[in-house]
């Protein structure tokens, strides 16, 4: 990825790093649960209800979010998957990188209360700087 942000692109009004938000939740429970393999488990990304235009989204797009969504953050990797590495020799993922993933891929489940899914590493699309690009 370039060396910019795409700050343009931040459309959604966060009073907290959405980053910071979803690691503090998970941090609890992310221990109680190891993926193997290469399974990746990413918390859902759940768009906060206003946008920075100062537009309010109803819960239904929460909703959406949560079973539509394609933008999660890791909170936990299998072995397998902290080993792999990019053409360049640079570990592919790591825990709290954005990533892009098909909303009918993964498994469901919830780790304190906190929607997620686990993913083979083959099912990450991609990864993202912030959540709001995609959605």
């Amino acid at each position: 990825m370039g060396a910019h942000t795409p700050t343009a692109l931040h459309n959604m009004k966060h009073d907290v790093d959405p980053r910071t938000e979803l690691l503090e939740k998970v941090k609890d429970f992310v221990d109680g649960y190891i993926p193997l393999w290469d399974n990746i488990v990413c918390a859902i990304y759940i768009r906060p209800q206003q946008t920075k235009s100062g537009l309010f989204l109803t819960d239904k797009f929460s909703d959406e979010d949560i079973y539509q969504g394609c933008v999660g953050l890791i909170i936990s990797m299998g072995p397998d998957a902290e080993k792999m590495k990019d053409k360049d020799g640079k570990q592919t993922f790591n825990v709290g990188d954005w990533v892009r993933f098909h909303p009918e891929e993964g498994d469901r489940m919830s780790l304190g209360g906190i929607p997620c899914r686990e993913f083979e590493a083959s099912d990450i699309q991609g990864k993202l700087l912030v959540p709001d690009v995609i959605f």
